[in-house]
């Protein structure tokens, strides 16, 4: 099977679970392959799925959820900002799949994310007695978004493949 014929039947996976043109198919399953050769890419870009609800973003996420390179889920629902730090580092160097990523204090985070050499968190830990270290903590990989509403930082939006899923 040749890359046009991988890239074909991928997205005719993700047009089956969610219905995409072919266009979008065809982002789907770039960006899909893509995940795969992680240590060949730097920057990577965010794949950002907007639209309102009801219109496959979620099924969109699932899809990804199989086929894309050690995929990590988890959703941006009320996470404090040192909770999103974690899980973007449990997400390193895997794609991770974040339902509800409207929040705020997630931005930042996946600003850094998308480049091997900003994507760095610190964390303060304990360090001896009244003491603190700060570790770092590695964030980065592929992202894929669920969002309802566009980036509010402009820089993120510049560094993301955008999807919109309408309703009719």
């Amino acid at each position: 099977m040749d890359i046009k014929q991988t890239v074909n039947l991928i997205g005719s996976i993700f047009h089956q679970v969610s219905g995409l043109g072919n266009f979008e198919e065809q982002v789907c399953a770039y960006y899909c392959l893509s995940t795969w050769f992680l240590n060949q890419i730097n920057p990577f870009p965010i794949l950002n799925i907007t639209g309102p609800n009801g219109t496959g973003k979620s099924r969109l996420l699932e899809a990804f959820d199989y086929l894309a390179f050690q995929p990590y889920r988890f959703t941006g629902t009320d996470m404090t900002a040192p909770v999103i730090r974690d899980e973007l580092g449990k997400a390193h160097e895997r794609t991770a799949l974040i339902e509800e990523a409207d929040r705020d204090n997630l931005e930042p985070y996946l600003n850094m994310r998308y480049m091997r050499e900003t994507a760095m968190c610190a964390k303060k830990i304990p360090g001896g007695i009244g003491a603190w270290k700060t570790v770092y903590i590695p964030i980065y990989g592929p992202s894929i978004l669920h969002k309802r509403i566009p980036c509010k930082d402009a820089a993120l939006e510049g560094r993301s493949t955008g999807l919109w899923r309408s309703s009719s």
